[in-house]
This record gives C-alpha cells, sequence and structure tokens, in this order.
C-alpha cells in the first residue's frame, strides 16, 4: 500500500476505516493498516482451510467437486456432485477404446474421428454452449494426445480421482500436481462406460506399444 501503489498512481480507499491516499496521504502510514490487513489476512486462511477441508470431505464421499464433467459424462442435474452418462459422447469413448483392440494406433483413431467431423472434448463442451457454430466446429482436430487423455482416463471405469492437482496456499491460483499417493480415489461412484476388464487390456496394450517404441529408439540411438 505504501510502496507499490503510489508508483503506479493508484488511489488506495477504505470507507469503513476512513482512509482516502490522495484527500489524506498520512492515512494509509496509520498503524491500523497493517492491523487490519493482518487480521484480514488471518482471516483469509482460515476461512481457505475450512473450505478445503470441506472439499476434502465431499471427495473422500466420492462427490465430484469439479467444474466441468469428464467427456462421455454430465453432471446429474439432481445432483452436480455425480455424474449421468453422455450417450452421444460415451459412444465415441467406447469406440476409441474399441479400435485400440483391433489394432489401431492412437494416430489412427484421431484421423478416423476428424474424417467423421467428430468434435473434440473442448469442441464438444462449446458446442453445446453455443450451438451451430461453424466455425468453432472447425477450428480444432483431435489428435494422438486427447485419444490418449481419454485411454487412460479410469473414470470411464465408474472410479472418481480427485486432489490430483492443489494449490499451495491461499494466496494463490497456481495449482500444482500431487504426489500420486495422496490422490482421492474413490470405486463405483457413477455408471461405467468401459468395464474394468477392458481398461486393464487397453492399458497393456499402451504400455506395450510404448516399450516398443522406447526400445527402437534406443537401438536407433
Amino acid at each position: 500500500i505504501e510502496n507499490i501503489l503510489p508508483g503506479y498512481n493508484v488511489r488506495f480507499i477504505s470507507i469503513i476505516d476512513e482512509i482516502d491516499s490522495f484527500k489524506n496521504p498520512k492515512s494509509v502510514s496509520s498503524i491500523a493498516v497493517p492491523l487490519k490487513n493482518l487480521m484480514n489476512d488471518q482471516y483469509a486462511r482460515d476461512i481457505s482451510e475450512k473450505v478445503r477441508s470441506t472439499l476434502k470431505i465431499k471427495q473422500f464421499n466420492g462427490e465430484f467437486i469439479g467444474v466441468t464433467a469428464p467427456y462421455g459424462y454430465l453432471k446429474n442435474p439432481k445432483d452436480k456432485h455425480k455424474f449421468i452418462i453422455d450417450k452421444e459422447a460415451s459412444y465415441i469413448v467406447k469406440k476409441i477404446f474399441n479400435m485400440i483392440l483391433l489394432g489401431k494406433s492412437r494416430k489412427e483413431i484421431a484421423e478416423h474421428l476428424n474424417n467423421k467431423n467428430v468434435l473434440t472434448p473442448s469442441l464438444y463442451k462449446l458446442s453445446n454452449e453455443i450451438p451451430n457454430n461453424e466455425e468453432l466446429i472447425c477450428s480444432k482436430k483431435w489428435n494422438a494426445e486427447i485419444v490418449n487423455r481419454i485411454l487412460r482416463n479410469e473414470t470411464y471405469t465408474g472410479t472418481l480421482i480427485q486432489n490430483i492437482k492443489t494449490k499451495p496456499n491461499y494466496r494463490t491460483d497456481k495449482l500444482i500436481d500431487v504426489n500420486k499417493d495422496e490422490w482421492i480415489i474413490v470405486k463405483n461412484t457413477h455408471e461405467p462406460i468401459i468395464q474394468k476388464e477392458l481398461f486393464e487390456k487397453v492399458q497393456e496394450i499402451r504400455k506395450s506399444r510404448e516399450n516398443k517404441k522406447y526400445s527402437c529408439s534406443f537401438r536407433s540411438g
């Protein structure tokens, strides 16, 4: 307040405390200002901890606390913390898993979906919010990484995985990765799109292909 704001020619006003850095520059130098700031900061910290604790309880209870449901699901209109299957998007999810079993690569799957003009997950979400927007629909295509994110998403087996990322503290919006052993995993929270056995089989295929690719790269090197 005393050092940074004046340098940017910013006027600081606190109506309740009768502080105005323009009308009375000395008012911001009052000892009441840092004391009030300290109290407000402590209040913000306490509120943040209470909110974080409440959200953790919801996560352990298998309640989804995110903003948007994963591709293939919708938030249940009767309970925003639960998922229901999105028939249109879940069909694409199943198709992707089945194509892997048929021996198709992620790149081939992406090309197939692009040829069929299937919207990517992000565009599918936007198209529901902004229907009939042809410019939006043509702006992005499927690629191998988008396909891979779907293939490794265990949510499709009915398992809810949360607390993958977190904010270090209440002062920042930056998200950091959480150690895998601290993830909150609750099984059977929603109807699966992909059966567990099929999901595990696809993971084996993915790992086998990745190991083969790494082995070929190592020999080439």
